[in-house]
């Protein structure tokens, strides 16, 4: 598929996603091992 086929593929860490959320590492951990895949 080409780029600008409006799918996101981007991985971000997990300090990324703290920072841009404003939540912290621990709660976004306990979150993903929370969710069901």
């Amino acid at each position: 598929m080409s780029s600008d086929s409006g799918e996101v593929n981007d991985l971000y860490s997990i300090g990324d996603v703290a920072d841009r959320t404003g939540l912290s590492v621990s709660a976004i951990r306990f979150y993903a091992d929370e969710v069901p895949e």
